[in-house]
């Protein structure tokens, strides 16, 4: 375990709609062994925190920390932490493609913008090569 530390970190979503500033000025320290729950109503932050912790979204500013390591740039591989949902998650009878893709469907996201977003997802998990398989 590490101590983690999240510095005045914002993250905007850009699009062609416009700009969604989905974390602005958040700080937060953990301590080493310190259970934490993000809570809050849709919409405030809670995922893209923990999405930017974990490498699967960049921050737009300020620094994340493992103990004194800033960890920003870092591949999610290279950072050792995992995410946990509070339901399962998957669903049996899709592929991993078409669940990582559809989440993206539900809100609308046309087909090839869902197919790029997953190939990046797949591309930081290093998980290409399985996209085709079903989970289990």
């Amino acid at each position: 375990m590490a101590r983690v530390t999240l510095d005045s970190i914002d993250k905007i979503y850009r699009s062609r709609r416009g700009n969604v500033h989905a974390v602005k000025d958040f700080s937060l320290s953990i301590s080493d062994g310190e259970f934490v729950s993000l809570l809050g109503p849709s919409g405030c932050g809670k995922s893209s925190t923990l999405r930017m912790i974990v490498g699967l979204e960049s921050v737009t500013s300020g620094e994340i920390r493992f103990d004194d390591t800033v960890v920003n740039d870092m591949e999610p591989q290279e950072r050792n932490v995992a995410m946990a949902f509070e339901t399962y998650a998957l669903y049996p009878n899709f592929t991993i493609e078409e669940n990582l893709g559809f989440p993206l469907e539900v809100r609308g996201v046309s087909k090839e913008d869902r197919k790029q977003e997953v190939r990046r997802i797949a591309g930081l998990l290093q998980i290409e090569d399985v996209l085709d398989q079903k989970p289990g």
